[in-house]
């Protein structure tokens, strides 16, 4: 084989991991220059109100989505292209239908619950989102099936980014809340309209109003619905019982908290992502060794980045919210930090388990951990955020302590689900050596916290890479061994004509447990 048609052949993975990471550093960026600037001059009151209105957008794109996204991503790699097209443009019309409905229930619901003319303002401004959001979905979804994430990085990176930048331009010249919503959507048409020519592009046009397709994507979409919704619950409604139970302003330090610590998730997000697909193909052709070696190479590169990340945060928590300068009361989420800043390495190998999961079809035996998380979430937050509340003044340390220990429920759910020959012993070893790496890290940083930030961070880095090399958490040879396996194919079939052109894979068997 050539040279040339080596690299023709480069699986889907490494050009997509590529692509999201060099898309995820423009929104890094952007998330940054919100990170900064939201909480400073909108205030924690207004900043709730923001974080409120935005997570009642995305319950309600839940209702819209049905689970069908995730389907997407899943049958796609599995069709051939009339088929796969087929779907794909089923589940715009079906979004759109969906879309109109529910924008329609919710603007009669601020009309008639809410009271306050400045909410309610912001809450129909954040209402357009939902349609817009909606069919993003869906396009991404189908994008990412069809293993072409470049136009869906660049699409969310330019949105984000056009997004900040109106944001920081209302801000700085003393525009309110309202005119951050109206930046969010007009960042939120920037990205759909460039994701739809990617997928315009990319799937042949079919009529979108197929009664029998739509009852397909409806029902194989139900369990990652139910998933999805547990996942709402289990994760968001520690925001609505805070505002609820506490004031704006908490709901504020919790928001500002959670959007600091949640920049280094774009690790996991990106790696799953890009190797979901490829798992789900080779799940579907019963190559269990290829499922291995993607998810044991997806677990060590996301603990690699977030372990670090995570440690360092929440021992250098309060010299980090310091240097962002916020108002005085934002000294509150300080704690918030360093309790939700440790559920981040957690969160990176429930990605990949769940990638796992949905890709050898248990994805209903995952949902029932999750409905199970999304008792357990709010079971624990009534008690404990009035406690906090009283104990300490801020019922948001309560709803950090709850998020952080529902995560780890939802791990060990996951784990006990997973085959234990797809991660296995040596993933465990490995991911044992890494947190030992991070901790000796923090050992070697914590007496010289007063030191200045970009220093310590620095000196962390460098410490936490030479003891991952000297506990062999990682060498030389994984990391060229794990690049050549993400420059390989996904799996035997990724960049041949599927088995079945017209009709999806042979079903597939469960690997041995």
């Amino acid at each position: 084989m050539t040279d040339q048609a080596t690299t023709r052949s480069a699986s889907p993975i490494m050009r997509n991991i590529l692509a999201l990471g060099v898309a995820q550093c423009i929104t890094w960026t952007a998330s940054t220059v919100a990170i900064l600037l939201m909480p400073r001059y909108l205030g924690s009151a207004d900043l709730g109100r923001y974080s409120l209105a935005l997570l009642s957008a995305t319950i309600m794109n839940l209702g819209v989505d049905l689970g069908v996204a995730t389907y997407l991503a899943k049958q796609i790699p599995r069709e051939g292209h009339r088929e796969g097209s087929k779907l794909a443009w089923n589940s715009i019309g079906l979004s759109l239908a969906l879309s109109a409905g529910v924008t329609a229930v919710a603007a009669l619901a601020v009309t008639l619950l809410i009271d306050n003319p400045a909410t309610s303002a912001v809450f129909f401004i954040i209402l357009v989102l939902v349609p817009l959001q909606a069919l993003f979905i869906r396009t991404s979804a189908s994008l990412r099936g069809a293993q072409d994430m470049s136009p869906i990085a660049w699409a969310d990176g330019t949105g984000r980014c056009l997004t900040v930048l109106l944001m920081a331009w209302l801000l700085l010249t003393g525009r309110g809340v309202q005119a951050v919503c109206v930046a969010a959507v007009i960042g939120a048409t920037v990205t759909l309209l460039i994701s739809g020519v990617a997928f315009r592009r990319r799937f042949s046009f079919t009529s979108p109003i197929s009664v029998s397709t739509w009852k397909t994507l409806t029902m194989s979409g139900l369990p990652f619905l139910v998933w999805q919704a547990s996942l709402q619950i289990y994760g968001q409604i520690d925001i609505l019982i805070l505002s609820v139970m506490t004031s704006h302003s908490e709901v504020g330090w919790y928001a500002a908290a959670y959007r600091l610590i949640s920049v280094p998730i774009f690790a996991p997000t990106i790696i799953g992502g890009a190797a979901f697909p490829a798992i789900s193909s080779a799940a579907a052709v019963g190559d269990w060794h290829r499922v291995s070696h993607l998810a044991r190479a997806a677990l060590r590169a996301c603990l690699a980045i977030t372990v670090p990340v995570s440690f360092g945060t929440a021992v250098l928590s309060s010299q980090l919210v310091d240097a962002l300068h916020y108002p005085v009361d934002f000294e509150n989420m300080v704690p918030l930090v360093s309790l939700l800043a440790l559920h981040i390495p957690i969160v990176a190998v429930t990605i990949v388990v769940a990638s796992c999961l949905n890709a050898i079809d248990r994805q209903w035996s995952w949902v029932k951990v999750g409905v199970a998380a999304a008792v357990l979430n709010p079971a624990l937050n009534f008690p404990l955020v009035p406690v906090t509340q009283r104990l300490y003044d801020n019922g948001a340390i309560g709803a950090a302590v709850v998020t952080l220990l529902t995560e780890i429920f939802m791990l060990a759910g996951g784990l006990a689900l997973l085959p234990k020959n797809i991660l296995g012993r040596p993933a465990l070893e490995a991911s044992a050596r890494t947190v030992l790496a991070g901790l000796l890290m923090v050992i070697a940083i914590l007496p010289f916290r007063q030191t200045p930030l970009v220093a310590l961070v620095l000196a962390g880095a460098i410490i936490y890479v030479a003891s991952a090399f000297v506990l062999k958490a990682t060498t030389v040879a994984e990391c060229k061994s794990l690049m050549r396996l993400l420059s390989s194919r996904a799996s035997r079939n990724v960049n041949r004509p599927n088995l079945r052109p017209d009709g999806p894979q042979e079903a597939m068997s469960i690997p041995p447990a």
